[in-house]
């Protein structure tokens, strides 16, 4: 747990080391904004995504994962890997505490990073 932890927490920073500093909210999650399935976001570089996908070999399930930017990339981290989302109505928040949650269409959380 700690080791995924802290490997969701570095890749985050390598993430948030291309965002602009000026970005726009289409670029960002905050409290106040967020994403949903098929949304995502890209690094300034735009070497890195942020947002949704599904495997081809199962193409019901929904991931929330950080990858390359390129069509053919394999995800580097996934939230919650063992439990995907059955539906694409996926969101991915801030929450009021602070940290990142994953919810399904029904607004149940599927995954949640505890920072604090």
């Amino acid at each position: 747990m700690i080791r995924g932890l802290s490997n969701f927490v570095l890749l985050l920073l390598i993430f948030t080391l291309f965002w602009p500093e000026d970005s726009i909210a289409t670029d960002t999650i905050t409290i106040s904004e967020s994403i949903q399935d098929p949304q995502s976001i890209v690094s300034l570089g735009k070497t890195y995504r942020l947002g949704f996908f599904s495997p081809a070999s199962t193409s019901s399930n929904r991931y929330v994962g950080i990858k390359m930017n390129n069509p053919e990339s394999t995800a580097m981290w996934v939230a919650k890997r063992d439990g995907p989302s059955k539906d694409s109505a996926g969101i991915v928040a801030i929450s009021d505490d602070g940290n990142v949650i994953v919810l399904n269409g029904n607004n149940e959380t599927l995954w949640k990073i505890n920072l604090g």
